[in-house]
């Protein structure tokens, strides 16, 4: 997740602050916890002029530890829709970021 805006565990209403990488500049995204069943999901939501997003993390049992699942819904708005297979890359960019951290944190 990005960089927490209050202090204190996840919860329902929690608002993580997310800087994505486009080009030349920095889109500022800030995800608010809208669903969570803890430990089993959590879903976040951003709402931004050039796109909303709404990104769910699942946990269930696996054969050797836990399954993590990260579902990322990108839909680009107004102009901004013209460039989704550039913002789709860097979200590819990051899900991987993400998974990677996600596997070092729980392995």
């Amino acid at each position: 997740m990005g960089q927490p805006l209050q202090s204190g565990p996840p919860e329902l209403g929690a608002v993580y602050r997310l800087g994505i990488p486009m080009a030349r500049w920095t889109a500022t995204f800030d995800y608010r916890v809208v669903e969570i069943d803890r430990p089993h999901r959590i879903v976040l939501r951003a709402e931004h002029p050039l796109a909303h997003s709404v990104d769910t993390i699942t946990v269930k049992p696996g054969i050797r530890g836990s399954v993590v699942r990260y579902d990322a819904v990108l839909e680009p708005r107004g102009l901004f829709r013209v460039f989704a297979p550039v913002v789709a890359r860097s979200f590819r960019a990051i899900g991987d970021r993400a998974a990677a951290g996600l596997r070092a944190a729980l392995s």
